[in-house]
């Protein structure tokens, strides 16, 4: 996932979003969809964030019949601001990522 490297190169990583102020607080602040650190590449159906954490269902913000991996080929996701929602697709289209990194100590 060229997102996550371009994220692990800044220090950072690709987001995990562990409430619903997170979840709105992105949406809020992007107009176009944005990768997020989600996949289920290694087991179909399992979600797992970039830190091997899994996805607790309660915490999750799918679009209405996502996630749906259409063509059996959707293991990435990324954001639908518009919604405040998720979409899976696949790994290798084109969107810009919302990377986070621990807050930086004041000098």
């Amino acid at each position: 996932m060229d997102s996550r490297s371009a994220c692990l190169k800044q220090g950072a990583d690709l987001v995990i979003i562990e409430s619903e102020e997170e979840q709105e607080f992105i949406s809020q602040h992007t107009k176009i969809n944005y990768w997020i650190g989600l996949s289920d590449s290694e087991t179909e159906g399992t979600w797992l964030w970039v830190d091997g954490t899994p996805l607790q269902e309660d915490k999750a913000f799918w679009r209405k019949e996502e996630p749906n991996d259409n063509n059996g080929s959707e293991d990435c996701v990324t954001t639908v601001p518009v919604q405040n929602e998720w979409n899976d697709v696949r790994c290798d289209g084109r969107a810009r990522s919302v990377c986070k990194t621990d807050a930086l100590p004041l000098s």
